[in-house]
């Protein structure tokens, strides 16, 4: 029969158990903070990336055809670009010019990034487009150079911003009772950059749908329509 441990014994083997413990204690403590730290570190550069990470291309802006589209350089290719959710005069109306050259002085020759939200029937990539961090569609919007688009987008802000132009008589709003340019195509004939030709131009395979980059400042889900046939 193995004698009993004295006290002494006792109390020693007990305090090495402890340190064993707390060793073992300190080094799960200090193991979970440091996969908080290097968690939080992960979520803060998703939070804090850039606006070109979430941009389909980047690239200059080579030409400004009127006051919703242009073209921007994605390396080698020339694409061009309507601007999604609005719609500027066309040529002949009122402010046509006005509103190319607002774009253009904005934006021709400058860095764009370009989200792309599908494409309409002439082929055209519709898209978001940045320049400086400015989206130039809500700021065409803002500066009285185009409508914001119904038959694409009914964002309550957007036209809100339109709604504050027109309060403030800014760009075409200075008008007495400018017509919108959907009503000036309808009215007219007219289609706009290709719309009236009896040519159609190549079919194009079908994009996914996309959502805009959450740091966008409208970071809703918007729906995707190519444009009603008749129209730009």
């Amino acid at each position: 029969m193995r004698p009993l441990p004295s006290e002494s014994t006792a109390l020693a083997h007990a305090r090495c158990c402890n340190r064993r413990g707390s060793g073992r204690s300190r080094r799960s403590t200090l193991a979970s903070a440091a996969s908080g730290f290097f968690f939080t570190l992960a979520l803060a550069a998703f939070a804090f990336r850039p606006a070109q990470a979430d941009a389909d291309f980047t690239g200059r802006v080579v030409a400004v055809v009127d006051g919703d589209s242009l073209t921007v350089l994605d390396g080698p290719r020339a694409v061009r670009v309507r601007l999604w959710g609005i719609d500027a005069p066309e040529q002949g109306q009122p402010w046509s010019k006005r509103a190319r050259s607002a774009l253009a002085a904005r934006a021709l020759n400058r860095s764009a990034t370009v989200v792309e939200l599908g494409a309409d029937r002439y082929g055209r990539t519709l898209g978001r487009v940045r320049v400086d961090g400015i989206d130039l569609a809500e700021t065409q919007v803002a500066d009285g150079y185009a409508w914001v688009y119904r038959r694409t987008t009914d964002d309550a802000r957007w036209l809100e911003i339109e709604a504050h132009a027109r309060g403030a008589r800014r760009g075409l709003w200075a008008q007495s009772a400018p017509e919108p340019p959907w009503r000036y195509r309808e009215r007219t004939g007219s289609g706009g950059d290709g719309a009236g030709t009896t040519r159609a131009p190549p079919p194009r395979q079908p994009r996914r749908r996309r959502r805009l980059p959450a740091n966008w400042p409208d970071s809703r889900a918007f729906p995707l329509f190519d444009r009603p046939r008749g129209t730009r």
